[in-house]
């Protein structure tokens, strides 16, 4: 846990990462990579990154353990594979998704644009799109969104006009009597 800052230079993880507190990674225009799983440790701990260069997840996030929540700033792009949080995950900057993404309460923002690097299934809290919504070229990847009972899914951008998906399929809770 804690705060950890390269002045600029790249940070990276080779092995699996388990958060003993809540933890701010702040690479500047450096890169950041975690080739491992990421977990929580005993609570349920966040992680914040920000890199105006690429952040990278190779393995599952808060897979394990969820995270408390996960958030990456507005420069650069971030390439995911899988997360689960109990509170939000904010994607502010363009990121690349694959996999299942979990929000067991909160929201879910990606506030760039969104490539699917596989097929995409997002859950839980509300979910807002606010990019471009597109495959990685000529895969025509699913995405399918279920916000839950009483959340809402929000798409902003223009979903496939550069590369189409295979699929886009929004599942609706019905609310209790």
């Amino acid at each position: 846990g804690g705060a950890y800052r390269t002045a600029g230079g790249d940070f990276w993880v080779a092995g699996v990462t388990t958060l003993r507190d809540d933890t701010v990674v702040d690479a500047g225009i450096g890169d950041v990579l975690f080739s491992g799983t990421v977990d929580s440790g005993a609570g349920a701990e966040s992680l914040t990154v920000n890199s105006s260069g690429t952040t990278t997840f190779v393995r599952a996030v808060g897979g394990q353990k969820e995270l408390d929540s996960l958030v990456t700033d507005a420069a650069g792009s971030a390439h995911t594979a899988a997360v689960q949080t109990a509170g939000s995950q904010f994607y502010n900057d363009a990121v690349s998704l694959n996999g299942s993404y979990a929000v067991s309460s909160g929201t879910f923002l990606a506030g760039g644009s969104v490539t699917l690097r596989g097929p995409v299934a997002i859950s839980g809290g509300d979910i807002t799109l606010s990019g471009s919504i597109d495959s990685a070229p000529t895969r025509g990847f699913a995405l399918t969104l279920n916000p839950g009972d009483g959340n809402s899914a929000l798409l902003a951008g223009d979903v496939g006009a550069a590369d189409p998906l295979g699929g886009l399929t929004v599942q609706a809770v019905a609310a209790g009597p």
